[in-house]
């Protein structure tokens, strides 16, 4: 299997204050049987064959920098700073622009998943300005489906996103891929004060820019209180995310791969040691002036 050249975003700048109760590290650190939430993301990019790799943190930067991630070795991992981690997630999203190649690959810290479910997400085509939402529309399964992002759909085009949906026939699983169009979009939507990425991935769907693909039986979870760690840690018992020998690699039949999208930013391409300073994020660049 030959090595993927999409770069992955791993958003990780936040405060995980629900998690506090449970340890006193920050929330990329918190462990699963063991292991870091960090870490298990990493090693499915690892499995997968990802190994250009961009996080964004935060709070308790330097912490979560100096780990010594037991999956990180064979990745180049960047470390891009967000100073401003206490506004929501989208400002830790325009962070990573100017650091990345489109199509890209766009996780969350705190989200662990199946490898074969990112492996067959990169089939897909990414519009050159849009985006692939990777959507869960086995509600019944969802863990906590109050605390979820709800996604509205027409056919596969996202037509709402958000936490507090009335009607929703799909949930947002935090993997996406991406082209750069992300970041206008969150600039536009920032600009009204609107920060969180899911509001940034409303401007594009109004624009009918954002395409879903349903991950079919796949497991996810979102770890973000003390009860979906919980659920997590008897999750990874069951063997919910192992992959399935000879299968991981497979590819739905008629997938087309990522079709390249042209970059209108300058990308960098000198390899960065995991231990690397950070690398400051330009808050002059990373949004308009509010009117």
């Amino acid at each position: 299997m030959s090595i993927c050249r999409s770069d992955v975003v791993i958003l990780a700048a936040g405060n995980g204050l629900r998690l506090s109760s449970l340890s006193p590290l920050p929330k990329p650190l918190v462990t699963i049987e063991a292991r870091p939430l960090l870490d298990r993301v990493l090693g499915a990019l690892a499995q997968a064959r990802l190994p250009h790799v961009k996080i964004v943190v935060g709070n308790a930067a330097d912490s979560i920098r100096s780990h010594p991630f037991g999956a990180a070795e064979g990745l180049d991992i960047e470390w891009i700073a967000n100073d401003r981690y206490n506004q929501p997630n989208g400002i830790s999203l325009l962070c990573a622009e100017g650091h990345v190649r489109s199509p890209f690959v766009l996780l969350m810290a705190d989200h662990l998943f199946q490898v074969d479910t990112l492996r067959r997400l990169l089939t897909q085509t990414c519009p050159a300005d849009g985006v692939v939402l990777a959507v869960d529309r086995k509600l019944d399964a969802i863990y906590d489906i109050d605390d979820a992002t709800k996604v509205a759909t027409r056919g596969e085009m996202v037509e709402r996103i958000g936490k507090d949906l009335p009607a929703y026939d799909a949930v947002d699983t935090g993997m996406f891929l991406c082209s750069e169009s992300i970041f206008e979009a969150m600039r536009q939507s920032a600009s009204v004060g609107k920060e969180s990425l899911s509001d940034g991935v409303a401007t594009l769907a109004r624009a009918g820019r954002v395409r879903t693909w349903d991950i079919g039986p796949a497991v996810w979870i979102d770890v973000d209180t003390p009860g979906a760690r919980n659920e997590a840690e008897r999750m990874v018992r069951a063997g919910s995310f192992g992959v399935r020998p000879g299968t991981a690699a497979l590819a739905p039949p008629g997938a087309e791969p990522p079709q390249p999208v042209v970059s209108s930013r300058p990308h960098r391409t000198d390899r960065v040691p995991r231990l690397a300073p950070l690398v400051p994020c330009d808050d002059g660049d990373l949004v308009l002036e509010r009117g």
